[in-house]
């Protein structure tokens, strides 16, 4: 569920759909094997699965302009409803009334850009680890497979959250190719199996073994019963670079109960939090990943994602040369907050801002970046191979979607005359800073502009307007203090 929550995004609707879909599936498997006081439990997860694959319908067929959208709407608020029918159920307090909120959540969204905050909101709520756990009274024996123990009398259930770099690791994590990152895990155990002294995690994946290696945990039983809570480390490195279009690898996590005075003993244990680890592996010479400032090179990983999946047309050669361009463009951005190169009082006019950032590009790009050809009736202020950018200095707005919504004709117009799909509009923001300014990631935003024609259908090859929107007119951190 983690997995296809994360970094919800409207134009991958169907796809969270699917993976949500298997689950409901999992879920109802889990359902059958509980007792009755633990069936609510899940049950309740099961309606918010369910509730939350038909708003992913409701997003997929508003966004197509289909006119039975709203039906799915309708349908995840009845999900709601039999949810909180089962809050009374259950025994688990804590549980029921951070679900309450959830539930209630679910029930009062009428718009798409509320799915996104809904699927936060998941993804905080906890199940009970131990909720799996609590059948002593209707035992679950393990199938009788060769090398397994049959003296198991209780499916056994660990938590495992995996950090990558001491932050959590993300979907897709970023990686370069030929690198060794670290990584740690803390793990909840709350108790060994009979005759077992230690819980050893380990990894599959598609990849070829020889094309990555991720570090195998062992955890040894603690002395005391009352130690639950472990964390390990470990390094994963990938060896093979992945193409743009390429999806993410998925490595599974897999634990498994062992003895080490008995081989024959193998309690495969059901893991909780992170069982799936996605990867995104680039070649560390190519230039899209090397803005050389980490937030950003991950914010241009979302992007580019968000723009594949929802531009199954789109050239290659037209990708790389946007990427490029905008990876010189976000590093002008880092270099400005890391020392501010656009100062408060030192407001900058829109023919030097492009100055400043031509110069940047060329040191970066090379002869390829053009300055102001003419295109769709009028000029560009920058070109580089098949993409245009168009800079914009704004001294008055400075809410995000009205300075959008301001600017983004003008580069939308230039780029489609030209037979491109993607285009860049850079806005130096030089507003009075009354609060601190937001981290990079909140000014890298993906634009869908309406066009000519398509007002109630998406076009086959729509366009998309990459907004980098660069805070000038900076303050000090000092002067923020009362």
């Amino acid at each position: 569920m983690l997995d296809a929550l994360r970094d919800f995004k409207l134009a991958g609707a169907a796809t969270t759909r699917a993976k949500l879909d298997e689950v409901s599936e999992e879920l109802t498997a889990n359902i059958e094997q509980l007792p009755a006081t633990d069936k609510p439990v899940l049950e309740i997860m099961k309606c918010l699965v369910v509730g939350f694959a038909q708003l992913c319908e409701w997003a997929s067929r508003s966004l197509s302009g289909e006119n039975n959208a709203l039906q799915f709407l309708t349908a995840s608020h009845g999900q709601a409803i039999v949810a909180a029918e089962n809050l009374s159920s259950t025994r688990h307090a804590i549980f029921a009334n951070a679900a309450r909120d959830v539930v209630n959540e679910l029930q009062g969204i009428n718009s798409l850009d509320q799915i996104k905050l809904f699927a936060n909101k998941v993804m905080t709520l906890s199940v009970p680890i131990l909720v799996l756990q609590d059948s002593a009274q209707q035992p679950i024996a393990l199938k009788a497979e060769s090398g397994v123990s049959r003296d198991t009398e209780e499916p056994s259930v660990i938590k495992a959250v995996f950090e990558f770099e001491h932050r959590p690791w993300r979907t897709p994590q970023l990686l370069r190719a030929n690198t060794i990152y670290d990584f740690s895990v803390q793990v909840t155990i709350p108790h060994f199996p009979k005759n077992c002294d230690h819980l050893q995690i380990d990894y599959v994946s598609t990849l070829a073994p020889q094309d990555y290696h991720v570090t195998p945990l062992k955890i040894y039983r603690a002395s005391t019963n009352d130690v639950t809570e472990f964390n390990v480390q470990g390094h994963a490195e990938f060896r093979t670079a992945q193409s743009v279009f390429s999806t993410p690898i998925n490595v599974l996590v897999r634990a498994v109960f062992l003895s080490s005075t008995d081989e024959s003993i193998r309690v495969p244990a059901t893991i909780v939090g992170y069982r799936h680890l996605p990867v995104k592996v680039s070649d560390p010479s190519r230039t899209w990943l090397l803005s050389k400032y980490p937030s950003i090179d991950a914010r241009i990983a979302e992007v580019v994602e968000e723009i594949t999946g929802s531009c199954p047309n789109l050239d290659s050669h037209h990708l790389d040369d946007f990427v490029n361009l905008l990876v010189a463009v976000t590093n002008h951005m880092g270099r400005n907050l890391q020392r501010p190169v656009y100062k408060e009082g030192a407001l900058i006019k829109e023919s030097e801002f492009q100055t400043r950032m031509l110069d940047d590009l060329r040191m970066n790009l090379g002869e390829d970046v053009q300055e102001a050809p003419r295109q769709g009736g009028g000029p560009v202020d920058i070109r580089y191979r098949t993409v245009t950018i168009e800079l914009k200095v704004e001294n008055r707005i400075k809410n995000r979607d009205r300075m959008i919504a301001k600017y983004v004709a003008q580069p939308t117009q230039y780029s489609s005359a030209s037979g491109a799909q993607l285009g860049l509009l850079c806005i130096l923001d030089q507003t009075k800073k009354d609060e601190p300014f937001a981290s990079p990631q909140n000014n890298i935003i993906v634009a869908t502009p309406q066009l000519h024609g398509f007002e109630d259908s998406a076009p086959p090859y729509p366009t998309k307007i990459i907004v980098v929107i660069i805070d000038g007119n900076l303050r000090s951190p000092s002067d923020y203090t009362p």
